[in-house]
This record gives C-alpha cells, structure tokens and sequence, in this order.
C-alpha cells in the first residue's frame, strides 16, 4: 500500500482535507495526515519531516493562510511550508493544489497579519513555478487529486523502467545501432530484436554461412540496412524472408537506409510476395524444404540444405546468382514492397510519458521509434503494457 502524505493548514481546510482523506483511502492509500497528530498530540516539526521523507506522494494544498510557525524554526517557516520544503529536497513526488484566488472564501480564514500575508505570497509564488491545479471547491479538488495521483503512479512505474524504455537522450545518437538495440530491449529476456546485417560485396559460401548463423539471433524483429542501394540483392533478400518466415518467429522486417534512417516495415512473406512481383524471375525459385522435427542440429541441416537448392536453381535456371541478381534502392524499395511506414518520431512528444501513451494507443503491436527519422528501437506495445502494469503493482 502506497503512503500519502496529505499536508496543509488546519481549520480553514478541515472539511477540503477530510474528503480528499477518505477518496484516497477508497482507492487503497494509506493516508497521513494532520489529524493523525492532532489525536496522538504528536505534531512536531520532526515527526512531521520524517513522515514526508518516508511518504511515497506528497500532496500540498494551500488557501488562504500561511499556517502556524514554530518557535524553533530558525527561518520562520510554517510547518506547511517546512513540509513542502522536506518533500522537494528528498525528491518526493509532489502534487500541489491552490485554491483559485476568485473563489469567495471565508474572512475568518484569510490571514490579516502583515507578516503572514508577505510569507504566503512568497510561498504561493514558489508552488506556482511548479504547475500545481488551482480548485474552487471540495468536491474539484477531490477530483483534481484522484486524477492527479493516477497520473502520478504511472510516471512513478515509467521511471523504474529501463533506459531503452525512455525518451532517448541526444548523446545516444551517436551510438551504434547494435548497442542502442542493447539499450531499447535490455527489459526483456531474450531481447526481441536483432540487427541483421550481412556483408553482400563478398560473394562466395561465406556470405551465405553468415546468413545462415544469423537466423539464430532473429526474434520477433529484425532490421536489415540497406546501406545507399549497394548492400542488398533482390535474390539475398528473397531468400532471407523464406528463411525468416519457414524457420523463425520474425514477425516484423525493420528496413533502414544510410546512417539507419528508418525506410519502413514489413513482414517477412509480404515482403517476399512483394519482391516476386518486382522481379517475377525469383518466382522460379521457390522450394519445398522438409518439415522440421524439433531438433536443432536438424533445424541448421535443412537451413543449410534450403539455401544449396535455392543457390543451386539459380545456377541451372539463370547461370548463377550474378545474372539474375539486382541490387535493392532503399526508396525504389519502399515504393515497390508497399512497405509501412508507421512510426512514432521521439522528438514529437514533450515527454517520455507522452511517447509512452501514443506508443500504448497505437494500433499496431510492434511499434517502430525513431529520432529526426533514424530508427532507434522497436517497442512491443503489450510487452510495455505489461512492464508498467507489474511496476505498478510491485
């Protein structure tokens, strides 16, 4: 049960303070506030401290009187403001409420020493630097806090998430795609996604072998770069989504070009058909490989074997790979593979919870996050509903 701690002047907000304690206390809080002290004749500046510091929210709220000092704070501060001060200095999650100054309110409840108006004014100008909700009756302020304290939960389970779940900070620009990749699914085990890169300048039985050993780091995404057109062959790349689709669980294929520029996505049969009817000529080599029965070491036989027959077609069909080859233009690609261009540019959101809500709200499950078009990382969107939802909980 998470410890709220409630502070603000006594009788002038007595009847405001008792129903936001017990709307708290319906959605399961555990409530600390001045009646507590009152009941047990323990309100002291120390126990009062100490309880902010071991609060996990602190809820402010301030009319129109300053409070009561005590003799011993050196600055002359009020205990509501003493708290407010304890709260900000430990990092607590502050929520502030200030009764709006055009309400009509009680004149017994109004400070009329000098000195007491000066303080407060100067207390009022310090929380309203730090956006606080203005109310104008008991029954506003109730709903401003249970609204505000929802909100407030779901920025406290969103900071114990990981970096790779955050808003992406400018340094990480910088960075390779293979270690931001690390980053963005260092929640998840085993990570999801995986860059896939294969040198295609070089074509001999190790380029195929890397192909090969790649399928076993594929998960549910892989990104291939395209590089500036001179990276990919429309027969590699066929054959790579018959691998993809026949022997992994990839659902999504992330394109990038250049300095990772996200160019779209796709999944792995899509994009074979796609290619098909660019290049009508790959439709000759389709194969039938045999089914899989469970074991690995049969699993890299028949891979193995998949890319022999479809390398060996080639050769009987067309003379080889070199006469039948085209090399793939990333956007010549994005036009004729009717790719999806869907993505969230992090720059766009004000943020990290922001970004967080429209990557919850989009519609699709795999959600491609970009910065000024590089693609950083892919987010699944139930994987994240999931990691909020234990933090939460925990």
């Amino acid at each position: 049960m998470k410890t709220v701690y409630l502070s603000s002047t006594f009788n002038d907000l007595r009847r405001h303070r008792l129903a936001v304690y017990r709307a708290l206390r319906k959605m399961r809080y555990h409530v600390i506030a001045m009646e507590d002290y009152v009941a047990k004749d323990e309100r002291t500046v120390e126990r009062c401290s100490q309880d902010v510091i071991e609060c996990d929210i602190y809820i402010g709220i301030v009319a129109r009187r300053y409070g009561f000092i005590p003799a011993e704070d050196e600055e002359g501060l009020s205990i509501t403001e003493r708290e407010y001060r304890t709260a900000r200095e430990y990092r607590k999650c502050c929520l502030l409420f200030l009764l709006d100054p055009d309400v009509e309110w009680p004149d017994k409840f109004v400070d009329q020493d000098p000195v007491a108006i000066q303080k407060l004014a100067l207390f009022r100008s310090k929380i309203e630097n730090q956006s606080p909700a203005h109310f104008r009756t008991a029954a506003e302020l109730v709903e401003k806090v249970m609204a505000s304290v929802h909100l407030a939960e779901a920025d406290i389970a969103l900071a114990v998430l990981p970096f790779g779940l955050s808003a992406p900070e400018p340094e990480t620009y910088n960075k390779t795609m293979y270690e931001r990749y690390e980053q963005a699914f260092s929640c998840c085990e085993p990570p999801d996604s995986h860059k896939l890169y294969v040198d295609l300048f070089t074509y001999s039985s190790s380029g195929l072998s890397e192909l090969e050993s790649s399928l076993r780091y594929a998960k549910r995404v892989v990104w291939i770069d395209l590089g500036r057109g001179r990276n990919w062959w429309s027969t590699r790349l066929h054959l790579l989504c018959f691998l993809l689709s026949r022997y992994t669980r990839v659902e999504q294929i992330a394109f990038c070009c250049r300095d990772d520029e996200f160019v779209g996505m796709g999944t792995p049969n899509n994009v074979r058909q796609s290619l098909v009817e660019c290049f009508p000529e790959l439709s000759t080599l389709d194969i039938q490989p045999p089914r899989l029965d469970g074991s690995s070491d049969v699993q890299d036989h028949v891979v193995e074997a998949s890319i022999d027959e479809y390398m060996a077609r080639m050769d009987r069909t067309y003379g080889g790979e070199l006469n039948l080859a085209k090399w793939l233009d990333p956007i010549d690609l994005y036009w004729k593979l009717g790719l999806e261009h869907f993505r969230l540019e992090a720059t766009s959101y004000a943020s990290t919870r922001e970004l967080i809500k429209a990557v919850l709200s989009a519609d699709h499950s795999i959600v491609p996050i970009t910065n000024k078009h590089h693609l950083t990382y892919v987010i699944d969107r139930t994987t994240l509903a999931v990691h909020i939802a234990l933090s939460s909980l925990s």
